[in-house]
């Protein structure tokens, strides 16, 4: 009952070459599979990098056609100096930072500034005569000043600031509200449609100021009044820059939705634009027309610059420009490449980070149209997070499948001739352990009879005796060659039948208990109740008489023997459990034991002989029966055996 642990058998020469060959069969699949993976990566690769600067120019360019088609929309105005000119203001929100429209020597729009003669104002009779009363009597003096108001508008606003500020020097803030309040209709307006109609924007800005202060609301109206002046014209911003810095953005900090320094450096872009616009010597011959498309101009100084679009618009030496902002615009394109936004870099000549992530850059291109200055690109982690993994294991999966293939097929062949080696081995000592068994037999019976044959023994009852002990061994040479036959027989599933386990069991019992018993050991059946099952009884039957054999050849023989014999059931199975206190079967070989001539050798063991196929029986016949079979460690070190077979009725 199991295995005999040996070296394996030596390996044949020609077999440990086919073994070499196979492997150098697969050490060469391998490189040439790294090989061709390799490759196929490195061409992915590149495939995948052009394909990523295919889709980088084509997603930039429709945005420049965009931008460009837009500044045309912008240029076209200009040359019908409509309405909608008027209206076309620059916002905070947009890229879009105004249209100038001008000849050599004179701005044509936006229409210039009304520039404020203070001195002639306060050369008004009223306002001296107010102004020399209030010297005296400041109450009298604000009152004065009231009585100005509503002369002009340049009168009345001077007149209204001046009052105001008397009355907030005499400790009467209300009254100072009051007289501002008479001028609401002109100051409440807003600032662009103040700088259109003519009025003094600087003077109007201040009176705004004047009344925030005043009504203590500073947060929300000075909110109002920064974003009014964001949005003023460049001729109008360069009046009114200075208040624009301080005090509206500076009392403002931390409560625009904006950040105010961007505010303040996008206002002085437009203002430098205008006085370039201005100052500039322009050559009307060197400028394209409109129908030609604009050309672009990069201020060299700014950081970042403004930009200018500009064109000839109508017949005449009339001169368009449409600035745009750069900080928005690039804002714009982040925005229209949303996809691709977490691995946009926009960089300037020298590499530094305008907008967008840091990283190594790959594909890349310069702006051609709308910023000349400036490159984009994809960094490299783009294809690290959106690596085409599927698409390389799908390529490189018949290689990996080929390379494990062969390995399994020569670690299968492997094992498969140490397999049949050992199964040689073990058939060859079954073959030596029969013969020796059928040997000792037949030399006691050849000896007996040549000494009968030689009329060796004259005395009658002995010659009877010996006639009597070669019957009995050939008996015994019959018994053990029917033993082995049977154990050699690979069992065979018969045909179902309803089998009363109840009666198997007891009959068992019957039958087992004296043969125990004549060994000193005794045989235990504990069961309940099973009935029916529709199973083959024989084989049943010879697979529990197996288990009964074994426990009774490898008992004890320092100790009495005891044998436990459970039967139990559930829905589903019936459960044979077989437990001596015998010799018992080490933990590495309890499975080993149900293969074919697999024993377990030791002092004490085989006393009735066996040729490790008897267990081997019971595992072909649990199979067969659709169950299964097991052994475990039983009482004081002895074996336990397990038979599961399906219930079925």
């Amino acid at each position: 009952m199991g295995l005999v642990m040996r070296p394996h058998p030596e390996v044949s020469p020609a077999r440990r070459r086919g073994y070499l060959f196979v492997a150098l069969l697969l050490l060469v699949f391998t490189v040439e599979s790294a090989r061709e993976i390799s490759l196929f990566q490195r061409s992915s690769a590149e495939k995948e990098y052009r394909a990523a600067q295919d889709r980088l120019e084509s997603a930039v360019e429709r945005w420049e056609d965009l931008v460009v088609k837009r500044v045309e929309h912008f240029l076209q105005l200009a040359e019908r100096r409509g309405r909608l000119l008027q209206d076309s203001r620059p916002s905070s929100k947009s890229w879009f930072d105004g249209i100038y429209v001008w000849e050599p020597r004179s701005l044509l729009f936006p229409v210039p500034r009304v520039e404020e003669d203070l001195g002639k104002i306060r050369a008004n009779p009223c306002i001296q005569e107010a102004e020399e009363l209030s010297r005296e009597d400041v109450p009298a003096g604000a009152h004065a000043l009231e009585g100005c108001i509503g002369r002009d508008i340049p009168v009345s606003l001077l007149a209204a600031s001046d009052a105001a500020e008397l009355w907030l020097n005499a400790g009467s803030p209300a009254e100072a509200a009051r007289v501002l309040r008479t001028v609401d209709a002109l100051t409440r307006s807003e600032l662009a449609l103040v700088s259109r109609r003519g009025l003094p924007i600087r003077r109007i800005l201040s009176l705004r100021l004047q009344f925030i202060r005043i009504l203590g609301e500073d947060a929300p109206q000075m909110q109002v009044l920064a974003a009014e002046v964001g949005d003023l014209d460049a001729e109008s911003m360069e009046g009114v820059i200075d208040l624009y810095e301080y005090p509206i953005l500076a009392e403002a900090r931390g409560i625009l939705q904006y950040d105010n320094e961007e505010l303040l450096a996008r206002a002085k872009r437009r203002v430098d634009a205008l006085r370039e616009i201005r100052d500039h010597p322009w050559n009307v011959e060197e400028v394209p027309h409109m129908e030609d498309g604009p050309r672009l101009y990069v201020d060299p100084v700014g950081d970042p610059p403004y930009l200018l679009f500009y064109a000839r618009i109508g017949e005449g030496d009339t001169l368009a420009a449409v600035q745009v902002d750069q900080p928005n615009l690039i804002k714009d394109l982040l925005q229209k490449m949303n996809k691709v936004r977490p691995w946009l870099s926009i960089r300037d000549p020298g590499g530094k980070v305008v907008d967008g992530v840091e990283g190594p850059l790959g594909p890349q291109m310069a702006f051609t149209r709308v910023l000349p200055h400036l490159r984009v690109g994809l960094t490299m982690a783009y294809f690290r997070d959106n690596a085409p993994e599927n698409n390389l294991f799908a390529q490189t999966l018949p290689m990996l499948l080929g390379l494990f293939t062969g390995i399994a097929a020569l670690l299968a062949l492997i094992r498969t001739d140490r397999q049949q080696s050992d199964l040689m081995e073990q058939q060859r000592e079954f073959m030596a352990r029969v013969t020796h068994e059928l040997k000792t037999p037949l030399a006691g019976i050849r000896l007996m009879a040549e000494n009968l044959e030689l009329d060796s023994f004259r005395d009658d009852n002995k010659r009877q005796r010996f006639a009597r002990q070669i019957v009995k061994e050939a008996e015994r040479l019959g018994a053990r060659v029917d033993e082995v036959l049977k154990a050699a027989n690979r069992p065979e599933l018969g045909m179902p039948e309803n089998v009363d386990i109840d009666a198997m069991v007891a009959e068992i019992g019957e039958r087992w208990k004296p043969l125990f018993e004549q060994h000193g050991a005794t045989l235990v059946v504990e069961t309940t109740p099973v009935g029916k099952i529709r199973t083959q009884r024989s084989l049943l039957r010879d697979a529990l008489y197996n288990f009964m054999d074994n426990a009774l050849k490898y008992r004890r023989e320092d100790k009495p023997g005891k044998v436990i014999f459970r039967v139990s059931a559930d829905r589903r199975t019936v459960t044979f459990d077989i437990e001596d206190n015998g010799l018992g079967v080490p933990a590495h070989m309890r499975k080993a034991i149900f293969e074919r001539f697999r024993r377990v050798e030791g002092p004490g063991r085989g006393l009735s002989g066996g040729h490790g196929l008897g267990l081997y029986f019971v595992a072909e016949a649990a199979r067969l029966l659709g169950g299964k079979v097991e052994c475990r460690e039983g009482a004081e070190g002895g074996a336990r055996f397990l038979l599961r077979i399906p219930r079925r009725g």
